[in-house]
């Protein structure tokens, strides 16, 4: 099954052939191959078992449904396929299939089938550097602590002769074979193969099975194999010569470690181990307590590789930063931990971890800084209080001749370093409008900072100070009958100009209301021809100012009288303020144009008319009257000359 991994477990047969070797003689006409439950196989499963050996004595029995309980079990003859592979091998595996979809197949069961009688070949030893064979074999040289240990493979037996060629096949639990350089049999009865020492490294904590096989002649015909199983045991934790702070009290012994005195960055020093190897993959770790309670951790090595000049001079130094160091908590333990992976893994829980290095940390006691106070032009601002100022004064207490940052979220503010004392003042410029939350910390010592001050910066109260004029008409009706106003003007009687910033709300007063009036949202309404101050207060009591200039209003004047054309002449030219609303003038007509925007009519239509004191009395435009009750005033007529009409004319006011 191309691409499924061998994930199954071999096979086994009933009777078990001890060492792999089949005596035909001693087995009867039948035999099984057996498969036992696994934790992959379901039942219903659909295996095919195969029995490989010559040709006439192979067989494949296929789609056998792996039972509910129990084990599958295969019958075969013992003629062909054990007395037809006579003096030679045969191969016994299984694969498996689920709802037709391949689950896997299992490793080989290897056997040799020998003439009756035969004498099995020997199981292979493993010799390590004393000479003597071992099972299970240590990394570490027998009589040391950090040396490494090495391997070879014999094999032993008189059959073997001179120009054999031994392979062996090295596999571990997953699958995995690596490899073992072939030997030729040096001398009659014995052949050597060394274990490369990355095969060891590889292979440690596993149970190894170790097959070989006697090749001769020019055919390379197969004369002799044998399996064992081997166990590798694990590094030792205590096999790493050296892993230790060079600063630390004692050279580096320990257990105290006092950081106060340091001048510089300290160094970590770290040893070797057995079987190490440039391309090992290693975790190098700090792990303690800042002054402030908080943890400290340091990755001084990252699943970095070991290179050449660590495995030749036995050992590789790396650095600690001096500010770090000094800001760890007194009293507090520090550890140093190593891990390494020899077989070049990526994943760091499955390195081997060495006996981790532990320090008691003496240090200066660090106090955390303060903020005393903030200072603007007005004095004392209080945590969570409110400047209009661009500038203050940040005053505080820490740790002598410490250095400080002064913070504003993420920005810098200030740097400053405390006095003998302690003390220190930073002075900030152009200190942004926005809600500030000011923290003091030490930058060269316990990396320590300060309970958070909360400063409100807020935007002075401002407004456009340029002399706002009011220019448009605005007619002024101190009585008619039936007219009422719409609350609407005409351009530039009303203008509405509001303040800025400030604090809380924005209340609007006039000097003189006769002039200018205000409303709370500082609209401004011309009332009469002259000049006012329009002024805008805050809660905190911050006033700004603009002047006003009012023009073009006029009192409208109306005679409850009924005058023809003439009469309303004479009654306008007793009084020199009085001008006619003459539609031909410039002046006429704006205040016309007022009336009809200010005013509309309650009356019925046709009741309220107007002479209005025009020099053409025959021009429809310039006589006044009502064209609807809730529509402003229009402009109709003629009136004529004798049509008795309410007189209606305007004054400067």
């Amino acid at each position: 099954m191309v691409g499924v991994p061998n994930n199954l477990p071999k096979p086994t047969t009933e009777p078990v052939f001890q060492g792999g070797e089949i005596d035909p003689g001693a087995v009867g006409p039948t035999f099984k191959v057996v498969v036992e439950p696994n934790p992959v196989l379901l039942p219903d499963d659909r295996l095919t078992v195969h029995w490989e050996g010559r040709p006439g004595a192979s067989t494949s029995i296929t789609n056998q449904p792996f039972p509910s309980s129990g084990n599958l079990e295969v019958t075969l003859a013992s003629d062909p396929y054990i007395a037809g592979n006579s003096n030679g091998y045969v191969e016994v595996w299984y694969e498996a299939t689920r709802n037709s979809q391949p689950v896997g197949s299992s490793q080989r069961l290897q056997l040799h089938v020998g003439a009756a009688a035969e004498r099995p070949w020997p199981l292979p030893k493993l010799v390590d550097a004393s000479g003597s064979q071992v099972n299970p074999w240590s990394p570490v040289r027998p009589g040391t602590q950090f040396d490494s240990n090495t391997a070879t493979i014999v094999v032993t037996d008189n059959r073997i002769v001179s120009g054999d060629t031994v392979g062996v096949v090295w596999a571990l639990p997953d699958g995995t074979r690596p490899v073992v350089p072939w030997q030729n049999a040096g001398a009659s009865g014995e052949a050597r193969l060394p274990v490369p020492p990355q095969v060891m490294a590889q292979s440690l904590g596993q149970t190894v099975t170790l097959a070989y096989a006697v090749f001769r002649g020019p055919q390379q015909t197969v004369v002799g194999t044998s399996t064992a199983d081997l166990q590798i045991g694990q590094l030792p934790a205590s096999a790493l010569s050296e892993l230790f702070i060079v600063e630390a009290a004692n050279g580096g012994a320990g257990p105290e470690f006092d950081v106060s005195g340091l001048t510089g960055n300290a160094t970590v020093r770290v040893g070797r181990w057995p079987l190490i190897a440039a391309g090992q993959t290693a975790w190098l770790t700090l792990a303690g307590t800042k002054q402030d309670g908080t943890a400290y951790s340091k990755s001084l090595m990252t699943g970095g590789a070991t290179d050449a000049d660590w495995v030749s001079q036995g050992f590789k130094t790396f650095s600690i930063l001096n500010d770090e160091l000094k800001g760890l908590k007194n009293e507090s333990p520090l550890t140093v931990t190593l891990k390494v992976s020899l077989g070049m893994g990526s994943t760091e829980n499955l390195a081997t971890m060495f006996t981790v290095r532990t320090y008691t940390i003496k240090a200066i006691t660090f106090v955390r800084p303060t903020i005393a106070f903030v200072v603007d032009s007005t004095g004392n601002i209080a945590s969570g209080g409110t400047t209009y100022d661009s500038e203050v004064t940040v005053a505080g207490a820490a740790n002598p001749n410490q250095e400080i940052q002064l913070m504003s979220g993420g920005d810098i503010l200030g740097r400053v370093d405390a006095n003998i004392s302690g003390t220190w003042t930073v002075r900030v410029s152009n200190l942004a409008v926005r809600t500030h939350r000011l923290v003091a910390r030490e930058l060269n010592g316990s990396g320590l900072s300060s309970i958070e001050r909360v400063l409100i910066r807020a935007a002075g109260l401002s407004i456009d100070t340029s002399v706002m004029v009011l220019d448009g008409t605005h007619a002024h009706l101190e009585y008619h009958p039936s007219w009422v106003a719409t609350g609407s003007y005409a351009a530039n009687v009303a203008v509405t100009r509001r303040a800025t910033g400030g604090s809380g709300a924005i209340s609007y007063r006039s000097s003189n209301t006769s002039i200018a009036t205000v409303d709370g949202s500082g609209r401004v309404i011309s009332q009469r021809n002259g000049t006012s101050t329009i002024t805008a207060s805050d809660s905190a009591g911050h006033e700004v100012s603009y002047s006003v200039r009012c023009t073009n209003n006029f009192l409208l004047v109306y005679t409850s009288e009924l005058f023809d054309y003439q009469q309303n002449l004479n009654w306008l030219r007793q009084d020199s303020r009085n001008h006619p609303v003459d539609n031909l003038t410039v002046t006429g007509a704006a205040v016309l144009h007022a009336i009809g925007v200010q005013f509309r009519d309650q009356a019925s239509p046709g009741v309220q008319k107007h002479h209005t004191g025009t020099r053409y009395p025959s021009q429809a435009s310039t006589n006044l009257i009502v064209r609807d009750a809730n529509i402003g005033l229009a402009l109709l007529g003629p009136v004529g000359l004798g049509t008795q009409a309410h007189g209606l004319c305007f004054r400067a006011r």
